[in-house]
């Protein structure tokens, strides 16, 4: 059984919604849905929705960056050019190359 709804000191309720994704990760987000009786139409407007799909997209948008380093590199820019241009640090530019 979940633990009621708490109330935090910023006045935010922490309770069942906000555990289901880290207590039960093996569940498929059908079934999180169902057992925390989310609308099917409300799951994109949860929190953990939002910050996952940010997480992702900025994920997404590192891995492209890195993944054209080598060819930046194979056309005679500088590391400290790349990182730069794609605004990265240099240390994650020089991790990325082979």
């Amino acid at each position: 059984m979940l633990a009621p709804d708490l109330k935090l000191p910023t006045g935010q309720s922490f309770g069942k919604k906000d555990l289901g994704v880290q207590r039960y990760p093996e569940m498929s987000r059908e079934e999180l849905m169902t057992m925390m009786e989310l609308q099917a139409t409300g799951w994109k407007a949860s929190r953990v929705f939002r910050e996952g799909l940010e997480e992702g997209r900025a994920e997404g948008e590192l891995k492209g960056k890195l993944k054209i380093v080598p060819a930046l590199v194979a056309r005679g820019f500088t590391v400290q050019e790349i990182a730069e241009i794609l605004n990265l640090s240099v240390a994650q530019v020089q991790a990325s190359q082979p």
